[in-house]
């Protein structure tokens, strides 16, 4: 989800928050309690100077501080892990601000939502608690998907080691082969040089055997002329 469409989560997550307790004021301000389900959930108004679901009454100002310090930090937070938090996150903060606005400007917060043996709480306080359940859900997915992603990284590691060993083992074999050719030139390069400087030899011998001859029959001649 992109910046605006979240931005625009939060707006009507705090503009919804507000209506629905203007309205409990004007409606159920009275004391009067409507049953939605009888013995099970009703709409009830009440007001709290503590915090989500009626805790920590009597600590208004500790808790704007609180709920100012707290947002900021979830603020800083979204702009810095993975976006599939943020609309989690977004859901919180701006529970956080609706119950924040109540405790600035009327100094405790509207709750009217009454269900079984829960405190009575609105709609701030279910935008908070289904955003941190999110939130949970997906620090644990994204756990499980670290693993899954190490345990890939792993098995890549592992073909790549195992391709550059095939790769190294095939160049060693090259760098073998051409070791073994050039050795292989240099045997035949010698061995054909010793078989040229013999059949060298053998020339010469049979050349100056020839002159040999030749000088003994000249030799003769001159014998046989005197």
């Amino acid at each position: 989800m992109d910046n605006k469409r979240l931005i625009l989560a939060g707006i009507s997550i705090i503009a919804l928050d507000q209506l629905t307790k203007k309205l409990a004021q004007a409606y159920l301000g009275s004391g009067h309690s409507i049953s939605i389900i009888p013995g099970i959930a009703s709409l009830t108004y009440t007001t709290n100077t503590g915090a989500g679901f009626s805790l920590f009454n009597g600590m208004n100002t500790a808790l704007i501080w609180l709920g100012i310090a707290i947002i900021g930090i979830l603020l800083y937070y979204a702009s810095v892990v993975d976006k599939r938090y943020h609309l989690p996150l977004a859901m919180i903060i701006s529970g956080a601000a609706g119950n924040l606005i109540d405790r600035i400007l009327i100094g405790h917060v509207v709750d009217f939502i009454s269900v079984w043996i829960w405190p009575v709480f609105n709609v701030a306080d279910s935008a908070v608690s289904i955003g941190a359940i999110c939130l949970i859900i997906n620090m644990v997915r994204g756990s499980d998907d670290t693993k899954v992603y190490k345990k890939s990284k792993e098995k890549d590691k592992i073909k790549g080691d195992k391709e550059y060993n095939k790769k190294s083992k095939e160049k060693d074999k090259i760098k073998g082969d051409k070791e073994y050719n050039k050795k292989s030139k240099e045997k035949d390069k010698i061995k054909g040089n010793k078989e040229y400087n013999k059949k060298s030899k053998e020339k010469d011998k049979i050349k100056g055997d020839k002159e040999y001859n030749k000088k003994e029959q000249n030799n003769l001649r001159k014998k046989d002329k005197k």
